[in-house]
């Protein structure tokens, strides 16, 4: 899942969201050496949502394939993406398996090579 907080031009927080969850709670895009996004994400236990991050959800990408939803674009490469939005975002939330990483921004429109968290099994999202 990956979810982001947007601020609407009118005093709103708005939330990005974007599954990037399978029916068996593992994200399995591709192979590859995960690349660190312009932010170090925040491992968090369990399934996260927009809720939880005190954030109302804009769009959901689920399962995890490249389009757009309400002005945020996402393009999957392998075992990772990238976003783009119109508006600014504050959190995006990359779920796989157990757990999710949240990347925080302050109000960004874009970033590339996020990725799940790293499955310690295999050393793969």
């Amino acid at each position: 899942m990956i979810e982001g907080r947007t601020g609407d031009g009118r005093g709103r927080t708005v939330a990005v969201a974007v599954w990037a969850a399978l029916a068996a709670g593992v994200v399995q895009v591709g192979v590859g050496a995960a690349v660190a996004a312009s932010v170090e994400p925040e491992v968090v236990v369990g399934n996260p949502d927009c809720r939880d991050l005190g954030l109302e959800q804009l769009a959901k990408f689920d399962p995890p394939t490249s389009g757009s939803q309400n002005g945020v674009t996402i393009a999957v490469s392998g075992s990772s993406f990238g976003w783009t939005s119109s508006t600014g975002v504050d959190a995006v939330i990359a779920k796989g398996g157990p757990n999710a990483n949240v990347y925080r921004y302050d109000e960004a429109t874009s970033d590339s090579d996020l990725h799940a968290p790293i499955n310690p099994r295999n050393g793969q999202p």
